[in-house]
């Protein structure tokens, strides 16, 4: 079964570097998308033998609750994370959440409570 992961963000140079994170975390092979109606629509050609493993979607915890995208991902069983610019978003927010702006280490802080320490990128030695 072939992984991926998701990455809709608004800025085509934050989503290449998040897409990297997750590449070298082994999570599956990124795809990017700048637009949630592109990101829907190669979610809707996903064969059954496609997993996509993750999600990092740019969008208001509000927006996304009730977005298309939540239930295509939903209905795939993906684990989402929420790039948001609001604290009080984090509250509503079904899925793990990083608050803008962030760093790579916040997200492979998110990647490794998602799936394990292994799969942070992490070297799990202190600095």
């Amino acid at each position: 079964m072939r992984s991926y992961c998701l990455v809709q963000v608004n800025f085509a140079l934050v989503a290449r570097d998040i897409a990297a994170t997750l590449e070298s975390a082994r999570l599956g092979v990124p795809w990017i998308s700048t637009q949630e109606s592109d990101a829907v629509e190669w979610l809707s050609q996903r064969n059954p033998g496609e997993r996509v493993r993750l999600a990092v979607v740019q969008a208001s915890a509000t927006e996304f609750l009730h977005s298309r995208l939540r239930k295509l991902l939903q209905q795939a069983g993906s684990k989402v994370i929420l790039i948001t610019d609001g604290i009080e978003q984090e509250r509503t927010a079904e899925c793990s959440v990083l608050n803008l702006p962030f760093f790579t280490a916040d997200l492979e802080g998110l990647l490794a409570d998602l799936f394990g320490p292994q799969s942070s990128g992490r070297s799990g030695c202190a600095s």
